[in-house]
């Protein structure tokens, strides 16, 4: 299995938009040319189905039609990302595909639940926009906004730990 980082000119080459309003999909990569049958084609990750697909697009029908599923039943976008590059099949991500692996990493930690780890993935580390976060997570812009000083203070308090932890283990028994 390969994984590699997205491109502009693959995802322009890619020609599918990086939401479908529609069937709440978003676009998190394309299948490497490479690989037979399905090469070249999208990868959605459909928040209705809760599944990343390999899709046929179709632009008069502004749809996605699933040739495939490469991981189901997953509980965020981001696992669904994170699986999907665990899996046997070569794929190239797209920048939404890359932030939701970087919010899968986040959720990791155990410092921030999945959904602070999308946000803040996704407005304070690749700086998308409020309204572009909450179109791509398929949630409310008031939404993001809570979701994000939440996962502000949360990262704070853990870089506060730590600097505390430094601290004190920097500090010569006495």
């Amino acid at each position: 299995m390969t994984h590699q980082t997205h491109s502009t000119e693959a995802e322009t080459a890619l020609d599918s938009p990086t939401y479908l309003e529609k069937q709440e999909a978003v676009l998190v990569g394309r299948v490497e040319p490479t690989v037979e049958s399905v090469g070249g084609k999208p990868l959605y990750y459909s928040h209705t189905r809760r599944e990343v697909v390999v899709a046929e697009y179709n632009p008069e029908a502004e749809t996605m039609t699933p040739l495939g599923v490469v991981a189901s039943e997953i509980d965020s976008p981001a696992a669904a990302v994170d699986s999907l590059t665990d899996s046997d099949l070569d794929h190239e991500l797209s920048r939404v595909g890359e932030t939701l692996q970087t919010a899968a990493s986040l959720s990791e930690t155990g410092v921030l639940a999945d959904k602070q780890a999308h946000v803040y993935a996704m407005r304070e580390i690749e700086s998308f926009e409020r309204g572009e976060t909450a179109e791509l997570l398929s949630v409310a812009p008031s939404t993001v906004d809570t979701t994000l000083r939440r996962a502000r203070r949360k990262a704070e308090g853990a870089r506060e730990f730590v600097k505390q932890e430094e601290e004190s283990i920097a500090k010569p028994a006495q």
